[in-house]
């Protein structure tokens, strides 16, 4: 399996999917430099909306791959009690889920060990 590094080989990739695209996401924070605006403003404010124009690629990318008939899938394994990542990744979900985005959460507790402790994919 080929670890992909941002958007620009992610999304290559997503366009290739016939039937499923699956991201398992294991790690409680991830700081990813495009979205720090949104997060300075989600930790500031927790009632703040994360989402807007600069998530829009994302949730554009995501629903032409669900309109082409391939489900996009995502399983986030969560520690609990949550920290304010994940709080600001529940409040942003409301637009990958709109996008046609399906998102579980998995509390760590309950998860095998291996998939906890594993990379994502």
């Amino acid at each position: 399996m080929r670890l992909l590094h941002g958007a620009g080989e992610l999304r290559p990739v997503f366009r290739t999917a016939h039937r499923s695209a699956f991201h398992l996401e294991t790690h409680d924070d991830y700081m990813s430099e495009n979205e720090s605006a949104s997060l300075a403003a989600f930790r500031a404010d927790e009632n703040t909306d994360p989402g807007g124009e600069w998530f829009s690629g994302w949730t554009d990318h995501v629903s032409a791959t669900v309109a082409r008939g391939a489900a996009v899938r995502r399983v986030r394994i969560v520690t609990e009690p949550h920290t304010q990542y994940t709080r600001y990744l529940l409040a942003l979900s409301r637009h990958n889920v709109a996008a046609g985005e399906e998102i579980s959460y998995l509390p760590r507790h309950d998860a095998e060990p291996s998939d906890a402790a594993a990379d994502d994919y």
